[in-house]
């Protein structure tokens, strides 16, 4: 069976890292989030959920390693 992409997105998610690691959760606007990545088929069931990358990193960064 074929699985067929629907959507891809990306969002941040607002986070409380422990205090040594928030720089690195910063966002370009300065708020401390998680980057999520998802993919849904179409069903618009979710096939791929990535979730964890300081939100500091840059959105094609967490492409390629998704």
């Amino acid at each position: 069976m074929q699985k067929c992409v629907r959507a891809m997105d990306g969002t941040h998610v607002s986070v409380r890292p422990p205090k040594q690691a928030t720089q690195a959760y910063k966002s370009r606007k300065a708020i401390v989030t998680t980057n999520v990545s998802c993919v849904c088929n179409m069903d618009m069931q979710f096939i791929y959920v990535h979730a964890g990358w300081e939100g500091s990193a840059n959105d094609s960064r967490v492409l390629e390693e998704a």
